[in-house]
């Protein structure tokens, strides 16, 4: 049996409401948090209930069980036997006109207060006789159930009576029951509509054109009702007309209708009719439908279910019953326009694979766009979703960037060559150009500067005169010209090979310093300049630089790399105010305030065009501000400009309360007002929160405690004092924008302990354990001196023993005869390794303790010497977690003196040339186990060998455990030491193993 699985969408909805063709609603399903409801409930075909109450909860049944879905989980409420719930079949679920939850049963109607939590039974009797009832609905202060095929009974909760409603003669089957948003209800049969006058009367409203059984009925103000049938076919009546009329749909996706609801989207009434396997949207005014669940141009999540409800709650998000599980839709919040480009527009390309559109242009005169598929360009218009012209320009010419040439046509960049797209024809811009790999264009007047993968700059007229080229060959430090922009001043910059900064003197090219170890990796993906000021941004793996160009001088040059942007940086776009739309190299997009240094991500976490972005989309903007940008199935528009502005962030959800560990009998929305007074005994204290977009942080503080907003989904406090407090709790975006606040109520009831007795007695007893703190203290300062004083001395010892002599003077012997053999090339390789270990062994010596991943980087430069100093060499390799490179702390070549044994005594004496050595440093559980492993000759023939090698004495190892003794002394690591054969034949494996003892991290 398959249980219910509560899927509900996180986040900010990007996607669009506007129609691209007759008869398709963009409406888009992204990521599903999954929560598992205990074994034992089972949704089975319940879902066809959904029901918002006054706190904005949506509850929905099983069967025998009562659940409720909130915005990021869901959770079994009652069920039989509890919490006063002792139905056994639940057939219907209501709101009355305070919306306060009903539940139709078989054994009557249960009403839960959603304040208190509480659930009353109200068992319903008429002439004495219990009624079970079926369909219901509210009117005013009254509750209507309909029990059999045509018995009404009008219920009074307040006087707990029941009044049954004689039908007009000829009344037929009991079909459906609803009520306007202006409280006006209705009935229908199969034939008529009647509306219930005065609680107790029925007038008929007109006839139902006969195209089915009525299923399920909707009111829209006091103007239109809707009704649905089984059959599929959707009725319009008009109220004031008094006439119904069929909505004319595509029957064939509208069958087996069995839920119907109204929606508001972007300022426009929808009648949402749920089908057989597929929701339609019915505009109220216009008729005109669309379809969610079954169109080709539909990304995200695929309806596979019968749809059996639906519901639009107070956030605008809409809630779809699928028989054993429900479904959420975010609220559609900003219009997009989507572009979903066809398999046909480009030969083989593949939307389900990683290539897709990667280059996009706009000219603002025609309100023309141009992008790059595979080898084609496709123009699209603005205002359409059709593609005006296709030009395919050839195998192996792959588009990379488009550029217009006002008054000639578009240039293409492709992989073999640059082209000239004019008048639907593609001709090469320069014969020069045929072989090119063109990958960044710019146009700045009369020229066009193209940068290529592998051929350097080339400088080109815009009649296609080629002015100039600039490779390697010219002087440039490599052919990769991946970026180029022009600066306020008309000054042309471009970066060249491994992030080779240049411009343009007199023509000819004049690299220019920077500091290039603050954006860590070397390449350099995109340089522009600030609109706002004469400064170039340069875009790299590591992050950004700002590069004053007035001032031209390194020291001018500034780091700015912003917080919160993951991966490298693919593309910036200057929006302004110091403001740039950032596309990743990791398939992510933000906007970046270079002033307030922070970043904030476009769209929610995970979403459909987020999963779609690729790791090289590029964007364009629109003569409306509009920014466009390529997805793997096509281009999307971002219509918000500003996304720094975030306005009317939702409030979080105050789901329910814990005290002492245990659900609280009230939802926290009862002490909004009225205090929470609970015991200093009962502690803890959380309050459970829920945000409806995943992007947004709760955050929450409370008022008479601390002055500090926390963030978190789990507001907790523990041992509160007495007195009064007020939590607060709100949401808040990446940029600091909050929502209103919600608010609880608190009043902790004081502790009897707390008087003048306790206080002197926990003064005497606070002044004594003070001066046991400061004995130990003071005993604890004498030990760390010692232990310092200890640590030291090793060290000295260490830094004198830490390179053999004979390993130096042999390294300097090398280098002689590498230089007298006329092998420059190789000693120049063998000298700067030496010099470069000699450094980092004289650097990590003046520290008592080192990362390991220094401590690696060290060991590996010396292991390199090794391998070139040995006759025949050897092997090796160094694996290390990432976590323990970073976070572990040694003593400085910890590790060196086990690996100088392991070659000197057990690889060089080996006489094959298969010579290995493996370190290893790994978490194995609470401990970190490092091991040194070699295939020598071992420690028996080693042994053997030891009087061939007088006067060698190897005080490295007794240093290194003198150091280890310190770990455990000062680190709090419990060591390990062990040396023993290798499993196979020959070898030694050394391991040594550290322990926490202590609560000092590592």
């Amino acid at each position: 049996m398959t249980f219910l699985r509560l899927l509900m969408i996180s986040g900010l909805c990007i996607v669009g409401l506007q129609s691209l063709g007759q008869g398709t609603l963009r409406q888009e399903a992204y990521r599903f948090d999954v929560t598992e409801f205990p074994p034992e409930v089972s949704l089975g075909q319940g879902t066809d209930m959904l029901v918002e109450d006054t706190l904005g909860q949506v509850w929905s049944s099983g069967g025998a069980h009562l659940l409720r879905l909130g915005p990021t989980r869901g959770e079994l409420f009652a069920t039989v036997g509890t919490n006063g719930f002792n139905a056994n079949i639940v057939t219907k679920l209501f709101t009355d006109a305070a919306k306060h939850l009903w539940i139709s049963t078989n054994n009557g109607l249960f009403h839960l207060n959603p304040r208190s939590q509480k659930i009353t039974h109200h068992p319903i009797s008429l002439d004495g006789k219990p009624l079970a009832t079926q369909s219901v609905h509210h009117w005013g202060p009254y509750i209507f159930a309909v029990q059999g095929r045509n018995k009404l009974i009008r219920y009074h909760p307040a006087s707990r009576r029941a009044t049954h409603i004689k039908l007009p003669p000829g009344f037929g089957f009991i079909s459906a029951i609803s009520h306007t948003q202006r409280g006006r209800t209705f009935l229908a049969d199969e034939k008529a509509i009647y509306e219930i006058k005065d609680s107790i009367t029925l007038k008929r409203v007109c006839t139902i054109p006969a195209v089915g059984m009525p299923a399920e009925m909707e009111g829209i103000d006091d103007k239109w009702l809707f009704l649905s049938t089984v059959e599929g076919a959707l009725v319009r009546i008009d109220l004031t007309r008094q006439q119904a009329a069929v909505v004319p749909g595509q029957d064939t996706l509208i069958t087996n209708a069995t839920s119907l609801s109204a929606a508001t989207l972007l300022g426009h009434n929808y009648m949402v009719q749920c089908t057989n396997r597929s929701v339609v949207w019915t505009n109220v005014e216009t008729l005109e439908q669309h379809y969610w669940g079954q169109n080709t141009l539909q990304r995200g999540y695929t309806l596979s279910g019968r749809i059996i409800s639906n519901l639009q709650d107070r956030y605008g998000r809409i809630w779809i019953g699928l028989g054993e599980r429900a479904v959420s839709l975010p609220p559609l919040l900003t219009p997009q326009k989507m572009y979903f480009i066809s398999d046909a527009a480009a030969n083989g390309w593949d939307p389900a694979k990683e290539k897709g559109p990667e280059a996009i242009a706009f000219d603002k005169a025609t309100r023309h766009f141009v992008c790059g598929v595979d080898d084609t360009v496709v123009m699209l218009h603005a205002d359409g979703n059709n593609a005006m012209q296709k030009i395919a320009l050839g195998p192996n010419r792959n588009i990379d960037d488009l550029k217009l040439l006002p008054g000639k046509g578009w240039i293409a960049a492709t992989e073999q060559g640059i082209w000239l797209i004019s008048q639907g024809k593609a001709t090469l811009l320069h014969d020069s150009l045929r072989a090119v790999s063109g990958i960044r264009l710019l146009v700045k007047a009369d020229t066009i500067f193209i940068g290529t993968q592998a051929n350097g700059l080339y400088v080109v007229h815009k009649n296609g005169t080629l002015l100039a080229h600039h490779s390697k060959a010219s002087g440039l430090t490599g052919n990769y010209v991946a970026a180029m922009a022009v600066d306020k001043n008309g000054q042309f910059w471009f970066s060249n090979g491994r992030s080779g900064l240049y411009t343009l003197v007199a023509g000819q090219p004049k690299p220019m310093a920077y500091d290039k170890q603050n954006l860590g990796l070397p390449f350099l993906y995109d340089i522009v300049c600030d609109t706002d000021s004469n400064k170039l941004w340069l875009a790299g793996e590591g992050g950004f630089l700002c590069y004053d160009v007035a001032k031209g001088s390194t020291s001018h040059i500034t780091p700015a790399v912003p917080n919160g942007i993951e991966f490298g940086i693919w593309r910036l776009y200057p929006k302004g105010n110091g403001r740039f739309l950032v596309a990743t190299n990791g398939g992510k997009l933000f906007e970046w305030s270079s002033t307030q240094k922070k970043a904030v991500q476009i769209g929610v976490e995970k979403s459909w065009w987020g999963e779609n972005m690729l790791n090289t989309s590029s964007f364009t903007q629109d003569d409306a501000g509009n920014w466009w940008g390529c997805f793997r199935t096509g281009v999307l528009q971002l219509a918000q400009n500003d996304f720094f502005e975030e306005k009317n962030l939702l409030p979080p959800q105050m789901r329910s309360l814990q005290v002492a560990h245990k659900p609280w009998q009230a939802h926290p929305a009862a002490y909004q007002n009225t205090p929470l007074q609970i015991s200093y005994r009962q502690s803890p204290l959380t309050v459970v929160c829920s945000s409806v977009a995943s992007q947004q942080q709760i955050q929450f503080i409370l008022q008479g405690y601390d002055n500090q907003w926390h963030t978190g989904e789990l507001a907790t406090y523990t041992n509160l004092d007495g007195g009064n407090y007020t939590l607060k709790v709100r949401t808040a975006n990446a940029v600091g924008n909050t929502s209103a606040e919600q608010v609880l109520q608190l009043k902790i009831l004081p502790p009897w302990w707390k008087t003048w007795r306790f206080r002197v007695l926990a003064g005497l007893v606070l002044a004594g354990s003070i001066a046991g703190f400061v004995k130990r203290r003071i005993d604890l300062a004498n030990k760390e001196n010692s232990y310092k004083l200890r640590l030291a001395q090793s060290e000295l010892k260490a830094i004198r023993s830490q390179m053999n002599p004979h390993f130096i003077f042999n390294c300097i012997t090398a280098i002689d005869g590498l230089i007298a053999r006329n092998e420059r090339a190789k000693a120049s390789e063998y000298l700067g390794k030496f010099s470069r270990l000699m450094r980092q062994v004289l650097q990590l010596s003046s520290n008592q303790f080192v990362s390991l991943g220094e401590d690696l980087d060290t060991l590996q430069l010396y292991l390199q010497l090794e391998q070139l100093r040995m006759e025949g060499g050897f092997t090796f390799t160094i694996n290390a977690d990432a976590e323990l490179r970073q976070n572990l702390e040694l003593p400085p070549l910890m590790l060196q003196p086990f690996a100088e044994n392991a070659i000197l005594h057990g690889l060089k004496p080996k006489a094959d040339s298969n010579r290995q050595l493996h370190i290893t440093i790994s978490r194995q559980g609470q401990s970190i186990v490092c091991t040194i492993a070699d295939n020598g000759i071992g420690r028996q023939a080693a042994a053997a060998l030891q009087p061939a090698q007088p006067g060698h004495q190897s005080s490295g190892m007794r240093l290194t455990q003198e150091r280890l003794q310190l770990l455990q002394d000062v680190l709090g690591y419990k060591t390990q030491f062990t040396v023993v054969d290798a499993p196979t034949d020959t070898g030694t494996v050394v391991t040594i193993t550290l322990t926490k003892t202590s609560t000092t991290s590592d």
